[in-house]
């Protein structure tokens, strides 16, 4: 919403805009069903599910003194919403015993019965909730009739608030051979109440654009992205010594980020008074760490560096227009 007069300096524009929005940055869903088979016919499973999911809330105000030089402000709200759910059943280990016959009796979908195995059953709900707070800060100036360069800052985000809530179930039955406590058994239930964070990093984008001619623009646009510590997006849960993590065994619950960097080129073509062609290629490194080079004991998210290229055509006339690419 543009406010205030109309002004001649700004060839009849208004100097003020406020805009407010409402965005999801993604919503990501995986879940699958593992089973297999070991050496004596049984079959273990692993069942999970996992939503993830991020909304912004975005209010900006945009102020403009000359026709050269314009700067503005964005206040955002992010809420982080996590469900994950894992159940697994392992048998491990155990001694054949093929003088009951087969099928085993009390087990007729293996060939021969297994006695003395450790049998681990697994059950976690996890869910959290958080919100963080970030603010960028954009400038914007033009130089002479052809350079357009911009420059947007993000402090690191601030967390305001976040639950996450944890029913983990587990029963471990261990055989007589085992290393910790043989012929024992563990049976642990919880259902706990933690704090919940996503951290937002720092970012620095550079940006710049020029007009070749009439009828060609090109433009670059540099981005840093900060680090972020290490630590869990529910800490306080606490941890079974010598197990996988209660959250989830397949949760990446790890807050740790590398520093990274990406860049965007791009170019518009104007063919004829009415029609134009555009060209764009990009980089999106992840901030995920180097798994290989981690010497952590955290879950950490996948680091997938990806490149991307553009095209597209289109057409403008009377200020409305209609463009089509991949």
């Amino acid at each position: 919403f543009a406010l205030g007069k109309r002004l001649d300096r700004l060839d009849g524009r208004k100097a003020a805009q406020i805009a407010i929005s409402a965005f999801q940055l993604y919503n990501a869903g995986i879940g699958g069903d593992i089973n297999f088979q070991d050496e004596y016919g049984r079959t273990n499973s692993l069942q999970f599910y996992q939503q993830d999911r991020l909304n912004y809330f975005a209010a900006g105000f945009g102020y403009r003194p000359t026709r050269h030089f314009s700067f503005g402000v964005t206040f955002l709200a992010g809420n982080r919403v996590v469900e994950h759910v894992e159940t697994a059943a392992l048998a491990l280990g155990g001694t054949q015993d093929p003088s009951q016959g087969s099928p085993c009796p009390s087990s007729p979908t293996i060939p021969f019965c297994v006695f003395d195995a450790e049998q681990i059953n697994r059950n976690t709900v996890f869910s959290m909730n958080s919100w963080e707070l970030s603010m960028r800060i954009g400038l914007l100036g033009l130089i002479g009739d052809r350079w357009r360069v911009g420059l947007m800052f993000q402090p690191p985000g601030v967390h305001v608030g976040g639950k996450s809530n944890l029913r983990f179930e587990l029963s471990d039955l261990r055989s007589s051979n085992s290393p910790i406590d043989p012929s024992l058994s563990d049976s642990v239930f919880g259902k706990l109440s933690r704090d919940a964070r996503s951290p937002v990093p720092w970012v620095l984008r550079l940006g710049a654009s020029y007009v070749i001619s009439k009828k060609v623009v090109v433009s670059a646009d540099l981005q840093l992205v900060g680090p972020v510590a290490g630590g869990s997006i529910a800490p306080g849960f606490p941890q079974l010594e010598g197990r996988a993590n209660t959250s989830g065994i397949l949760l990446a619950d790890s807050t740790k980020r590398d520093f990274t960097w990406n860049i965007s080129l791009g170019s518009e073509i104007q063919i004829t008074e009415f029609l134009f062609t555009r060209f764009g290629f990009l980089t999106d490194n992840s901030t995920a760490p180097d798994l290989a080079a981690s010497a952590t004991n955290e879950i950490l998210p996948a680091k997938i560096d990806r490149i991307g290229f553009s095209a597209s055509i289109g057409g403008a006339k009377n200020g409305k227009g209609l463009s089509a690419g991949v």
